[in-house]
């Protein structure tokens, strides 16, 4: 949605312009209307505007001193001025720097529309030109915190699977489940106190690169600042190549060397055997423990063995947070896939018994929450949803019974999507009463914004939804069938019918019916009565 302020101290010509906007232009727009300078500023100190088109002659506050101060509250905003006379060119000069376009008020519809949205199409090139340049900076600075972030939760919590995968993928991390890794642990005293988190970030990556310079050309690695005086080393292969054992030696060598180079202290621990990402976790736990013995007298580079992963039970409470979370924020598609995770975390692993069913209940209970929070059981079938959900046959095998719980789960989304269709279908209904009832008074988009409390985008959005027509084109035929009433009257004059239908000047009047019949207020008159006639 485009916010558009049209000022002239000619009403009609606002009028005109403005429903000119509201009932062609191609994009979705909300139309603002001012009869002066000093008007449309308030405008633009309650919202923010896209589109300014401005008369350059008015009284007070021209346009071209409007333009100026726009940029005091948006400077984005993009001006379109307009002008009786042909000779403007002494505007150019002076505000070239945010003027978009420059129309004359005899040129006709299709100039002004094609003004307005050339400015729009320059809105979306600053746009797009600024996001570019924000998501390479933001990703620049963004990406190692991110994979470090991501890196401490796998080696503390141990928590890798599909879900973990997915997110390192798209961080352009090229470890997979069967990546071979080896571990090194590192302590560096000097980091023990350093509050300042500035220095330790520089510090950290001072050595990063340092030992880049020492083991670059032996493998390919990942650094984990574990905060503290550690960091947690993750090398693998160059080229998804398994590390040999030779290697291994000469990466011993090498830190040995970066340790008597060093202007700091730094101690090691290094498994030299190969685990893989579900056993990070484990051996992470073992290296860390055997770092905290080490002697602090001296520096130190510990070989160890390589350690046994553990078999760890399900993580049912990590499960039903993710579930409650999506729930709450209505993301159903990740709640879908998380069932559907949990139902082929039953193939690949042997669980025992007592474990499925806390699996199971950990995502029908907040889906039962769910379920009576947004009244779904109100209906005959959510009754026997919920039956369903806590009792499910006893014959059916694990896999049946989670394939069941993710049906349940689609059944209850699509329901809700159903009821908050019905309540987008009321309001569309109350919208066609008060047209219908104020058809004769002002029925802007901006009005019915006001009155109903929702914004015009919304309504225009769901009024097309649910009827398939645009809510500016619904106001037109409203208008266009009252027109029509009072135009049979042979008492009553164009003006009077102007004036009875909420027309403000009778100039946009006859624009309006010229738009709609392709006549003049008179010709189609005539047309009626001969209709009127005939019948």
């Amino acid at each position: 949605m485009y916010r558009i302020v049209v000022v002239d101290n000619e009403p009609y010509i606002v009028d005109w312009i403005a429903t000119l906007l509201e009932n062609k232009c191609k994009r979705e727009v909300d139309v603002y209307r001012a009869y002066s300078a000093k008007e449309a500023l308030k405008w633009f100190a309650q919202t923010r505007i896209d589109v300014l088109v401005s008369d350059i002659c008015m009284p007070g506050m021209d346009g071209l001193e409007l333009a100026e101060k726009v940029k005091e509250y948006w400077s984005c905003t993009k001006v379109i001025l307009l002008t009786g006379f042909a000779e403007f060119d002494y505007a150019v000069s002076a505000i070239r720097n945010n003027v978009a376009g420059y129309v004359l008020k005899n040129q006709g519809d299709d100039v002004i529309l094609k003004e307005v949205e050339h400015a729009i199409a320059l809105l979306d090139d600053d746009m797009k030109q600024k996001c570019a340049v924000h998501a390479d900076a933001d990703m620049c600075f963004a990406l190692p915190m991110l994979r470090n972030r991501l890196l401490c939760e796998l080696l503390e919590k141990g928590c890798y699977d599909e879900n973990m995968y997915a997110r390192m993928q798209s961080l352009g991390m090229e470890l997979k489940a069967d990546t071979p890794v080896y571990m090194v642990v590192s302590d560096t005293r000097e980091w023990k106190h350093l509050n300042n988190m500035a220095q330790r970030f520089h510090a950290v990556q001072n050595m990063i690169r340092q030992v880049q310079e020492y083991l670059g050309d032996c493998c390919a690695f990942y650094a984990a600042d574990m905060g503290g005086s550690r960091l947690v080393w993750m090398l693998y292969g160059n080229h998804k190549a398994s590390l040999t054992m030779q290697i291994i030696t000469l990466i011993q060598g090498r830190l040995e060397i970066y340790q008597n180079t060093a202007d700091i202290r730094h101690s090691f621990v290094l498994c030299p055997k190969e685990c893989c990402l579900q056993n990070l976790h484990d051996t992470y736990l073992e290296m860390a423990k055997i770092m905290e013995r080490i002697s602090w007298e001296k520096d130190v580079l510990f070989l160890m063995d390589s350690v046994e992963a553990k078999k760890r039970k399900v993580d049912t409470e990590e499960i039903n947070r993710r579930i409650r979370i999506g729930l709450d924020e209505g993301k159903y598609d990740l709640v879908l896939d998380e069932i559907l995770y949990c139902s082929n975390l039953l193939k690949s692993k042997t669980l025992e018994q007592s474990e499925c069913y806390s699996l199971y209940y950990a995502i029908a209970v907040p889906l039962n929450y769910y379920v009576e929070k947004n009244e779904l059981v109100r209906t005959q079938n959510m009754i026997i949803f919920k039956e369903q959900l806590f009792y499910p046959p006893a014959n059916e095998t694990w896999d049946e019974k989670f394939d069941g719980l993710r049906e349940l789960a689609k059944e209850a989304f699509e329901l809700e999507s159903k009821l908050k269709s019905g309540i987008s279908q009321n309001t569309v209904q109350e919208l066609k009463k008060y047209i219908s009832d104020h058809i004769c008074e002002d029925i802007s988009l901006t009005r019915l914004s006001e009155v109903t409390g929702y914004s015009a985008n919304y309504l225009s959005r769901i009024f097309r939804m649910q009827t398939g027509e645009k809510l500016i084109e619904f106001i037109g035929k409203q208008k266009m069938e009252r027109i029509d009433e009072l135009m049979k009257d042979s008492q009553m004059d164009i003006g009077e019918i102007a004036e009875k239908t909420g027309f403000q000047s009778r100039t946009y009047f006859n624009r309006f019916i010229k738009r709609w019949t392709g006549m003049s207020p008179k010709d189609y008159r005539k047309r009626l009565r001969r209709e009127y006639e005939k019948n």
